[in-house]
């Protein structure tokens, strides 16, 4: 999220640059362990279907985004949109805190 505003408010290349540091390597990790996690809460029989869903999402949501983010850099420019994406990390970070992390501590019980 940091990296997306830093991105938003940047006014040099350098900026641009040390911003898409962490992005780059955030999501670089974030990629396999939420691919992980979302295959090793299903059963052993239900494994490709929980991979082929996973990826089904990512692709849908590269395929929904970009026209998106297009539109919203159309209306408002690049700096709404990188503000925007950022909007939508917090909403993902609070739809997990509010749902899937609860689930995950009683799957351990």
């Amino acid at each position: 999220m940091a990296a997306y505003v830093l991105i938003a408010s940047a006014h040099a290349p350098w900026m641009l640059l040390a911003a898409a540091v962490p992005l780059g390597l955030s999501s670089g990790m974030a990629f396999p362990q939420i691919s992980t996690f979302c295959i090793s809460r299903s059963s052993r029989e239900r494994r490709g279907t929980a991979a082929a869903a996973y990826y089904l999402s990512v692709d849908a949501g590269g395929a929904l985004g970009m026209p998106l983010t297009g539109g919203i850099v159309a209306l408002s420019g690049y700096r709404a949109t990188y503000l925007f994406c950022a909007a939508g990390v917090v909403a993902a970070m609070l739809l997990y805190a509010c749902t899937l992390s609860d689930l995950r501590f009683r799957h351990r019980r």
